[in-house]
């Protein structure tokens, strides 16, 4: 298989599966937006959570678990953050993708 097809394939799994993790984290945490970016054979993937709940971050954390279950071919990187981390500016510098639809009340929020 040519690295171009083999690409495209990654791509399209990433893709699917970050839809499958932002379908999921929707579910647990209201508001909260999943970013996504594959590099260099990860998918890199972003909860920015609208205020810590311990309860909640770790549901975050079996979801991920289960999309590691569901999709062994492929590599990810998972973060939790809060909107008050410094760190969610680097995602909107970063060329993440917003895999979550913004909520009329979340818009406000979005990065």
């Amino acid at each position: 298989m040519s690295a171009t097809r083999e690409t495209r394939t990654e791509s399209a799994s990433f893709a699917e599966a970050g839809a499958e993790f932002a379908a999921a984290v929707e579910r647990i945490a209201a508001g909260a937006r999943v970013y996504g970016r594959p590099a260099y054979g990860v998918l890199d993937l972003w909860v920015v959570m609208v205020e810590r709940d311990p309860e909640k971050e770790r549901a975050v954390a079996e979801a991920a678990c289960e999309l590691m279950r569901g999709h062994p071919d492929l590599a990810f990187d998972f973060m939790v953050v809060t909107e008050e981390s410094p760190s969610v500016a680097e995602v909107a510098e970063s060329g993440y993708a917003l895999l979550t639809p913004v909520r009329p009340q979340a818009a406000k929020h979005a990065v």
